[in-house]
């Protein structure tokens, strides 16, 4: 039987800008815009960052809660893709991190030992050519003591703070709101209201500083290092309080994540080198311990972002593992262990599953990565 071919051009424009309204990530909009002329014709080129442009050029905004601020931040955004090419199912994905700052520079990174990558050939990928999906995307201001127009470096850089937006899809201009943790405060930017708010949580009495933030069905959930997470929402700003099911003071670092549409909590107690995970029960507005049901996952949690991949999607990754990115003794070096959640094993790091990247990518890059590893 004929099959007829569509004939994709003659769409609407009214049809494909509201398709392309419901497109959650810059690559999948670049691939939408890529099907034909036509499409490029009607559908602009996605914006650097899926941020309302007025926020972009709002100083204020940069120069976070201290208005006196001499200096703005500058904004960086850390995507982690996965890409494969479509003409060979068998060839191993690469994961890789891009850093993008609001000037255009941007640098390329290894995701598990979070070092940068420089010296590299250059490469082009055409997008029909390869199956790219976003993993994470995270943002942060940062201070850097290098000059704007050199390279950055993971040890001349601050992080100043960690940045969290609300959804790019379900938002208007003014309905945007970011959550930013600036040392021991929590500040939210409304973009209806044009200003940083603090959050106020006397009245639940936090003890400790927020150390992650994620934002899910318009609400930022925010933990600190001792016995609390509390929910704020993003319209009203209201703040409920969770309580941790366990004692997890000294506990050294507390994550957040979402995982298959779940939002999850892993903490690790680098001294007697324990791993918890918690599930956030949000009808009950509690955490439950999760012991199993992870087996094909695979989880990455850091410093800066935290994200989980289907296990058999990855050579050499293995399903309920974690990767853990920790500051080693000497508070000097990222040390990068793996914590098995079938028998409460720890590993140290010896093979990284995602560096050389697969030969299809730059080709044999060993010694390049030794020397980037040794400097």
């Amino acid at each position: 039987m004929d099959t007829i071919t569509p004939d994709w051009t003659s769409l609407p424009g009214e049809l494909l800008t509201s398709i392309a309204k419901r497109l959650h990530t810059k690559i999948d909009i670049l691939r939408f815009r890529a099907v034909c002329r036509s499409f490029r014709c009607i559908l602009p080129h996605p914006p650097k960052f899926l941020f309302p442009e007025s926020i972009l050029k709002t100083t204020d905004f940069l120069k976070g809660p201290n208005p006196d601020s001499e200096d703005p931040f500058v904004l960086i955004e850390s995507t982690v893709y996965v890409i494969q090419p479509l003409d060979d199912e068998t060839s191993a994905p690469w994961l890789v991190e891009v850093e993008e700052t609001t000037s255009g520079k941007f640098q390329i990174k290894d995701p598990l030992s979070e070092l940068y990558l420089k010296n590299l050939p250059q490469k082009s990928l055409n997008l029909l050519d390869y199956r790219v999906k976003e993993i994470s995307k995270s943002y942060m201001f940062e201070l850097a003591s290098t000059d704007e127009g050199n390279e950055r470096d993971s040890s001349d850089s601050f992080v100043a703070a960690e940045v969290v937006p609300s959804s790019f899809i379900d938002q208007n201009d003014d309905g945007f709101v970011v959550m930013a943790k600036f040392g021991d405060q929590l500040s939210v930017w409304r973009n209806i209201d044009k200003k940083w708010t603090d959050i106020d949580t006397a009245e639940i009495e936090i003890p400790d500083y927020p150390v992650d933030i994620v934002y899910r069905n318009h609400k930022f959930y925010t933990i600190s290092y001792v016995d609390s997470a509390i929910i704020v929402d993003s319209k009203s700003l209201n703040v409920v309080e969770v309580a941790f099911p366990v004692d997890l003071a000294g506990w050294f670092d507390i994550y957040l994540l979402e995982s298959s549409n779940d939002l999850l909590m892993i903490a690790w107690n680098g001294t007697d080198k324990k791993l918890l995970v918690f599930k956030l029960d949000e009808e009950k507005c509690q955490w439950i311990q999760v012991t199993d049901g992870l087996e094909d996952r695979v989880f990455f949690v850091g410093l800066r972002s935290s994200y989980s991949v289907v296990a058999d999607d990855f050579c050499g990754c293995k399903g309920s593992h974690v990767y853990i990115k920790v500051v080693d003794e000497d508070d000097t070096e990222l040390d990068v262990k793996t914590f098995n959640l079938k028998d409460n094993s720890v590993e140290e790091i010896d093979d990284n599953p995602f560096w050389p990247p697969p030969p299809w990518v730059f080709g044999d890059l060993e010694n390049e990565f030794k020397l980037i590893n040794t400097t």
